[in-house]
């Protein structure tokens, strides 16, 4: 009977620590990919001398899982004008904004970083946009 309660009492206090292990892993994930895609933009910058046609536009997090167990949307857009994608002809390509956004809004940040220097996060999901992460319970990262 004793190492029954005793089991109980460690998976109590376990599966929530490592529930929020594996939450953090893919933010940090997430956020891996989105400054990896910093990367292929200003690449792509330095060949073309803008942001304009770069390409993938969108990317979900982890990799390599079925569409069920994804658990972030990757969005890339022009910076200017955010309803226009880097491929769209009229899309100016001067900056970018990449915006991870939770398919479980519950239980992970929205992200956001831009080629200005923005790289934010926000549990209130519904603040966060393509040029700011909202004015309440953003966090920089």
């Amino acid at each position: 009977m004793l190492v029954v309660v005793l089991i109980t009492i460690l998976a109590v206090i376990a599966i929530p620590l490592f529930q929020q292990y594996a939450r953090q892993a893919i933010v940090s994930q997430a956020q891996q990919e989105m400054l990896h895609l910093a990367i292929l933009l200003e690449r792509h910058k330095v060949r073309n001398f803008s942001y304009r046609g770069f390409s993938p536009t969108s990317i979900a997090i982890p990799r390599h899982v079925s569409a069920q167990k994804h658990q972030y949307q990757l969005m890339i857009v022009d910076g200017d004008q955010v309803n226009l994608k880097l491929t769209d002809e009229h899309a100016l390509g001067q900056h970018w904004a990449i915006q991870a956004q939770p398919i479980d809004h519950h239980h992970y940040p929205a992200l956001l970083m831009t080629s200005q220097g923005i790289r934010c996060k926000n549990n209130n999901t519904l603040d966060v946009n393509f040029k700011h992460c909202g004015d309440h319970g953003q966090e920089v990262w």
